[in-house]
């Protein structure tokens, strides 16, 4: 079990050994992010989360890889239920009323990762990554309550009151590779990928920002982005991997999301 802590550690600073539904126990890794500032009107958006969980991914592989090498049988937990996994493991204190996970430091800027490796039959305290409670500047850290910016912030009506609709979600019309109409595309803006409008509002969240990547920003340029989609999805896929870096996904959304700019 050492031995794969130490593995793990290479990769990783801030893991869990989180308590799984069958009775096992799952290595739930997290990968924190600051978002992106806007790069400008003419350029399309995609959330700062795509990268860090494309980032978090390809180190899983790499990591389970390194410890098959070692002896130490280990798989991708490809199951769901990670944000309840790092509540029950310690890696974010509640799910809160957009349905994320959030922890006292990072808020719900992160991507969680899972694995299965041998040895770990029983869960362990979480590993906390440096300055774990350091509270995020800008903000006051509190827990979900009853402000309702998240609600009021939320462009298609998607959190409520009473709930998250998932099917409203901007998120969701993305994932499905089209805006239901155009007044979902005109609420969406220039986002290609993921919305962060209740994150964003969040009290429990950083306001701080990250410039985009310039190699990034050049990708998103709305000038030729429909025309050339074949050279950009290609270039996209290192950045947010190809499960989002579909062409025909990708072209649609665009596409509308140009015509709700011109209606």
């Amino acid at each position: 079990m050492k031995e794969a802590r130490e593995i793990i550690e290479r990769y990783f600073a801030e893991y869990a050994v989180c308590p799984a539904e069958d009775g096992g126990a799952v290595v739930l890794t997290k990968t924190a992010y600051t978002p992106y500032g806007d790069p400008g009107e003419g350029y399309f958006l995609i959330d700062a989360y795509y990268p860090a969980a494309n980032e978090a991914y390809h180190k899983t592989v790499r990591l389970i890889a390194d410890l098959n090498a070692a002896g130490i049988a280990a798989e991708r937990y490809a199951k769901f239920g990670f944000k309840e996994l790092a509540v029950r493991g310690g890696l974010a204190d509640r799910v809160y009323r957009n349905t994320l996970a959030y922890s006292g430091r990072d808020g719900s800027r992160f991507a969680l990762s899972g694995l299965c490796v041998a040895g770990f039959g029983q869960p362990l305290p979480p590993r906390p990554g440096p300055a774990d409670t350091a509270e995020p500047p800008g903000r006051q850290n509190t827990a979900c309550g009853d402000c309702g910016q998240c609600v009021r912030a939320c462009p298609t009506g998607a959190i409520s009151a009473t709930g998250f609709d998932r099917a409203k979600c901007l998120r969701q019309y993305m994932a499905d590779g089209a805006f239901p109409d155009e007044r979902a595309a005109r609420a969406a803006g220039r986002r290609l990928w993921g919305c962060d409008l209740c994150q964003a509002c969040c009290p429990a969240n950083s306001d701080k920002t990250t410039p985009m990547p310039a190699e990034l920003r050049e990708l998103l340029k709305i000038e030729g982005f429909v025309e050339n989609i074949s050279a950009r999805v290609k270039g996209l896929i290192p950045w947010i991997g190809a499960n989002y870096a579909k062409p025909e996904k990708l072209k649609r959304l665009a596409e509308q999301l140009l015509k709700g700019r011109d209606l």
